[in-house]
C-alpha cells in the first residue's frame, strides 16, 4: 500500500500475446474497391496490452489517479523453452450495426495459434522479459496492486508471484485467467498461500479478486451453463457448477469472483470475511447474453482486458482509500462493461479512406474506465446504455429459493425473509408508464409486447429462435409446430403474433377457430389460404384457437399436416409448404395441465383422440399467464404487474402519460382476487372507468353493484377498496398532522442548535420556520393545518409503492406485521422512490391550493422555490424527503395502527 505522498504502484505480470492487425487498405466511402491490400500493424497483447491500457487509464486527462504502473521483470535464463500465441486478425470496415451506413474496423477473420519459441516471454514469469529489467522498482517498494493476465501460455506454471512481496504484501491481486480453470500452480499460489494447500493462518486468502469469463466456464466438462435463455436460468446454472464441481468451487474462494456474460452482463460473487456470500449482477435489462455482439458484424478480441483494467483500477482505488473505496467494485465492473461494448460497437475506430488504424484503442477505452457514471455514451455514435444493478443472495450451497426471479430480487434487501411484493412496481407503472417504471428491470421486448417474468421470457425467446432458424431454412421438412395455452382471456396470440410479425412479416397470418366450424373438411380452407401465401414466397403463420375444442375431436385431423406438412380436401392430399401451425388451447390453462393433469376417465378420451401424437410433434410451448393468480403456481407473486400492464394499456391515453386514479382504487384493481373472465372482464372495467383523456380516475366511476359483479367478487373488491378508511378518517389524521408539525419545529431546532461555528449560517437558512408556522398546531392557519393533514393522508399512497399498507392496532394478528428493523431496510432500499413520491404527493397539493414557483417561501404570495421536480432539488431539500419517509412508521404506530405486508 503506498504511504504517505506516494503513488499507488499497480505491478502487471503475465502471458504476452504477439497480436498481428492486417487492415484493408483498398476502400472508399462507397465500399471496397479493386484488390484488397492489407497493411499490417504490430502490437504486444495479454498483459503487455492490459499494462498498456492501464497506464492509458492513469494518464487521462483531468482524472489525477495517481497511480503508475509497472511491469514485473526479471531476468531470463538461457535455454529457456516457452509457448507464445500469435493472434492475427483481418480487419475490414464493418456497419456499426445492422442496416447501419457508418462504418468501423472489426476483425472478420481472426487466426490464433500457440507456437513453441518465439520472440516474446511473459511479463514476470522466472524467464524473464526482453526489455531491460527493471530491478530496482520491484524492490524498493511493494506494489499496492498486482495484476495477473493468465492466457495459458506457460506463465500459470512458471511464475513466482511470492518474489514480487518480498517488500510486502499488496492490497489486491487481480487474476484474469481462462480455460482450463483453477488447475495450476498458478493458482494454488494465489487461492491458498503456498502448494501444500493452505496458507501460513490456515484461512483462504482475502486479497485475491479472479476475472473470467462464462464462456471459460462452458469449457469445463461438467459445465452446462445455459446462454440466451434467461438471466435467471443462467445464473441458477452458474450456481449450480461454482458450488458442486469439484474443481470449479475454489474459484468461489476468491475474495471477489468476477464473472463476464459477453458484452451484455457481468457477476460480482463477493465474499466477506465471516464466509457470507453475496451476489451483484450487472446487467442489460432489456437484453441477453450475445444479443449486444449479435447485432454486430464481425469480432473485436480483448474485452477480457477491460474487464481486468477495470477491476485493477478499482483495487488501487480501495488500496488507496486504505479499504475505503468511494464507489463498490459493481460501479467499476459497469464501467468495463460499457468499454467492452464500445469496443465491440466500434471496433478500432471509424473508417475514414486514407488512414490506417494504429492497433488497439487504449486511449478511447481508458476514458470510459475512468468514469463510473450509470449511462455512458462510447465513441463513434455508440448508443447510450443505462446498465442495472441487482444484489442478490448466493447460497453456499443448495438452489435459489423457490420463485426466485432477478425481477422479485431487486424488489427487497438480500437479507429480507418476507418474500417481495411487487405492488409498488405494479402501481408505478400504471400511474407512470414503462419508460419509468420499469427503468432497470429485466425483460424481453418482443415488438408491442413487454415480459416480465423469467418464464414466460425464456419461452418466448425459445419460440423466436426456432422461428427465426424455420424461416431461414429454404426446405424445413415439415412445418414447426407451437402450443400455446392459458386461461380464457389471457390474450394467447399477441405475443407469437408479435415474433412472427418480426421475423416472417405482416401478411401471413391466418386464424381459424376450430369451435365455429361442424366438419372435418372445413378445415381445408385455412391449409388453402396458407399454400397459395407459400407459393408467393410468404411464410404463412396458421392460427388454430381452440384447437381442443369439442372434446378433442379435432386432433386426430392435425397430426398430419403437423408430421408430414400435408392436409386432406375430399379425397385429395395437398402438401401445405413451408408453414408456421400455432395451436391456442381454451380448457387448460398451461400445457402441463393439458399433457399431464388428467383424470381417468379424460385420460382415455386424451389417448383415444390422438392427444400423446398431437403432444410428441408440438416443437415449443408456451403458457400465457394472463391477469389472475396462476392454478398451477401457488406461489405467483407477479401477477399484479401483469394487470399493471394491462391496466396501463386500457386507461392511459399515451404511453408517456402520467395517469392520476385514486390510490385505493388501484390497489383494489391490482390485488383483487380473481377477474372472472380474465382480461376480457380487466377491460370492461378499465372502460367503465376511463374518462376523457386528462380526467383523473376516481371511485366515483365504479360501475353499479351488480354490473361490477360481473367482473370481480364484489364483496373482496369492495373490502380492499375500504381498507385504508379508518386511517383516513379526521380523528387519525389530525393525530398524525399535529405530530407531523411537532416533529418539524423539533427537527428544525436540533439542526440549528447542533450545527457548528460556520456552519451556522447554513443551518439557519435551510431551517428556517416561518413565522406562520412558529407555534402549537392548534393555533396554526387552517391552511397549514390541512398541508400537515394532506401529509398524513398520502402516507399510505407512498407505502403503497414498496408493497406496504397499515392495519388498524387489534386486527395485526390477521396480517403481516412489519418490524421496525424490516421497515428501515426495505425504506432505504427503495429510498429515492419513496422520497421522490413524497415530494411529488406534496407538490400536487400546493399546486391544488393555489401556490406556484418562485424564488423564495411566501405564505402571503404562495410561492415556494421547492415546487419543481425532485431531480432538481438540492440534497439539503432531497433529504427533507428522505427523513419524512423514515419517520412514517414511527408517525403510524403513534397513531393506532400498525405498518403491513399488502
Amino acid at each position: 500500500m503506498a504511504g504517505s505522498g506516494e503513488a499507488t504502484r499497480i505491478l502487471v505480470a503475465g502471458d504476452i500475446v504477439d497480436t498481428q492487425h492486417l487492415y484493408e487498405t483498398a476502400w472508399s466511402g462507397q465500399g471496397l474497391v479493386g484488390a484488397r491490400a492489407a497493411e499490417c500493424v504490430e502490437e504486444p497483447g495479454g498483459a503487455e496490452g492490459l499494462r498498456k491500457l492501464l497506464l492509458a487509464a492513469v494518464r487521462q486527462p483531468d482524472r489525477s489517479l495517481g497511480y503508475e504502473v509497472d511491469a514485473a521483470e526479471t531476468p531470463r535464463p538461457t535455454g529457456s523453452v516457452r509457448r507464445t500465441r500469435r493472434l492475427v486478425g483481418a480487419w475490414a470496415p464493418t456497419p456499426t450495426a445492422t442496416g447501419s451506413k457508418e462504418r468501423v474496423w472489426r476483425a472478420r477473420l481472426r487466426h490464433e495459434a500457440v507456437l513453441k519459441g518465439g520472440d516474446e516471454p511473459g511479463i514476470g514469469d522466472d524467464r524473464g522479459h526482453d526489455r531491460p529489467p527493471d530491478a530496482e522498482a520491484v524492490k524498493t517498494r511493494a506494489p499496492a496492486v498486482v495484476a495477473i493476465d493468465d492466457a495459458n501460455l506457460g506463465f500459470r506454471n512458471h511464475a513466482k508471484p511470492r518474489s514480487w512481496f518480498s517488500e510486502g504484501a499488496p492490497r489486491w491481486i487481480v487474476l484474469r485467467t481462462v480455460a482450463p480453470l483453477a488447475r495450476n500452480d498458478l493458482w494454488q499460489d494465489l487461492i491458498w498461500g503456498d502448494r501444500a494447500g493452505r496458507s501460513a493462518d490456515g484461512q483462504l486468502r482475502e486479497d485475491l479478486i479472479c476475472v473470467v469469463s462464462a464462456d471459460d466456464l462452458r469449457q469445463e466438462q461438467q459445465s452446462s451453463i445455459s446462454r440466451g435463455l434467461s438471466w435467471e436460468r443462467t445464473l441458477s446454472d452458474l450456481h449450480a457448477v461454482l458450488s458442486q464441481d469439484p474443481i470449479l468451487v475454489s474459484l468461489a474462494r476468491c475474495r471477489y469472483l468476477v464473472v463476464c456474460f459477453s458484452a451484455d452482463a457481468a457477476l460480482v460473487i463477493a465474499r466477506s470475511p465471516d464466509g457470507r456470500r453475496t451476489a451483484t449482477l450487472v446487467f442489460d435489462p432489456v437484453g441477453i447474453e450475445g444479443d449486444w455482439s449479435s447485432e454486430r458484424e464481425g469480432e473485436v478480441p480483448g474485452q477480457l482486458t477491460c474487464m481486468a483494467a477495470a477491476v485493477t483500477l478499482w483495487a488501487a482505488a480501495d488500496a488507496a482509500a486504505e479499504g475505503a473505496a468511494s464507489d463498490p467494485l459493481a460501479r467499476y465492473v459497469e464501467a468495463g462493461l460499457h468499454a467492452v461494448r464500445d469496443l465491440v460497437h466500434a471496433g478500432h475506430g471509424a473508417v475514414t479512406p486514407g488512414l490506417t488504424p494504429d492497433g488497439f484503442p487504449f486511449e478511447r477505452l481508458a476514458e470510459l474506465l475512468t468514469t463510473t457514471e450509470t449511462t455512458k455514451h462510447g465513441s463513434q455514435g455508440a448508443p447510450a446504455a443505462t446498465l442495472a444493478h441487482v444484489v442478490l443472495p448466493w447460497p453456499d450451497t443448495g438452489r435459489f429459493a423457490p420463485g426466485w426471479s432477478l425481477l422479485l430480487s431487486s424488489q427487497t434487501p438480500p437479507e429480507q425473509e418476507e418474500p417481495p411484493s411487487v405492488l409498488g412496481l405494479a402501481r408505478l407503472l400504471v400511474t407512470h408508464g414503462p419508460d419509468l417504471a420499469l427503468a432497470g428491470q429485466p425483460r424481453a421486448v418482443f415488438g408491442n409486447l413487454t415480459a416480465l417474468d423469467w418464464r414466460e421470457i425464456e419461452s418466448l425467446r425459445g419460440i423466436r429462435r426456432l422461428m427465426s432458424r424455420f424461416e431461414a431454412d429454404p426446405k424445413p421438412d415439415r412445418p414447426l409446430c407451437i402450443g400455446i395455452f392459458g386461461p380464457p382471456g389471457a390474450g394467447k396470440s399477441f405475443g407469437v403474433k408479435e415474433i412472427a410479425k418480426k421475423i416472417l412479416g405482416e401478411r401471413g397470418w391466418i386464424t381459424c377457430n376450430l369451435s365455429q366450424i361442424e366438419d372435418a373438411a372445413d378445415l381445408a380452407g385455412p391449409f388453402h389460404q396458407a399454400r397459395d401465401l407459400v407459393l408467393s414466397g410468404i411464410t404463412p403463420v396458421v392460427f388454430l384457437d381452440e384447437f381442443d375444442a369439442n372434446e378433442l375431436r379435432w386432433l386426430q385431423h392435425l397430426i398430419a399436416p403437423m408430421q408430414d406438412g400435408v392436409f386432406q380436401d375430399g379425397h385429395r392430399s395437398h402438401a401445405v409448404g413451408k408453414v408456421v401451425l400455432v395451436f391456442a388451447g381454451g380448457t387448460s390453462p398451461s400445457f402441463r395441465l393439458f399433457s399431464e393433469g388428467r383424470s381417468v376417465d379424460t385420460d382415455k378420451t386424451f389417448k383415444a383422440r390422438k392427444g400423446p401424437d398431437f403432444v410428441s410433434r408440438l416443437d415449443a410451448t408456451l403458457d400465457v399467464m394472463g391477469p389472475n393468480p396462476r392454478e398451477d403456481n401457488e406461489d405467483d407473486r407477479t401477477f399484479p404487474l401483469r394487470r399493471a400492464q394491462l391496466l396501463r394499456h386500457f386507461l392511459a391515453p399515451s404511453s408517456t402519460a402520467t395517469l392520476d386514479i385514486d390510490a385505493d382504487l388501484l390497489t383494489a384493481l391490482l390485488l383483487a382476487p380473481r377477474y372472472r373472465h380474465g382480461s376480457r372482464s380487466l377491460e370492461k372495467l378499465a372502460k367503465a372507468l376511463r374518462g376523457r383523456p386528462g380526467e383523473p380516475i376516481r371511485c366515483s366511476a365504479l360501475p353499479p353493484p351488480e354490473i361490477l359483479d360481473l367482473s370481480v367478487d364484489r364483496a373482496a373488491f369492495e373490502a380492499i377498496l375500504g381498507r385504508n378508511a379508518a386511517f383516513r378518517a379526521a380523528d387519525a389524521v389530525t393525530r398524525q398532522a399535529r405530530h407531523i408539525h411537532e416533529a418539524y419545529l423539533a427537527r428544525a431546532a436540533s439542526e440549528i442548535a447542533k450545527a457548528g461555528e460556520g456552519e451556522r449560517r447554513d443551518a439557519e437558512r435551510n431551517w428556517a420556520v416561518s413565522p406562520e408556522i412558529q407555534c402549537a398546531f392548534d393555533d396554526l392557519p387552517a391552511s397549514v393545518q390541512e398541508d400537515n393533514a394532506a401529509a398524513a393522508r398520502r402516507t399510505i399512497d407512498v407505502l403503497a409503492l414498496i408493497g406496504m399498507g397499515v392495519t388498524k392496532r387489534g386486527r395485526e394478528r390477521l396480517e403481516r406485521v412489519v418490524g421496525a428493523e424490516e421497515f428501515k431496510a426495505q425504506v432505504e432500499h427503495h429510498m429515492e422512490r419513496l422520497a421522490e413520491a413524497e415530494h411529488d404527493g406534496w407538490m400536487a397539493h400546493r399546486r391544488a391550493h393555489g401556490w406556484v414557483r418562485g424564488p423564495t417561501r411566501d405564505y402571503t404570495l404562495k410561492t415556494h422555490d421547492c415546487l419543481k421536480p425532485y431531480q432538481e432539488l438540492s440534497e439539503h431539500y432531497k433529504a427533507r424527503d428522505r427523513m419524512m419517509v423514515l419517520g412514517f412508521r414511527d408517525r403510524i404506530v403513534r397513531a393506532g395502527f400498525h405498518v403491513v405486508w399488502l
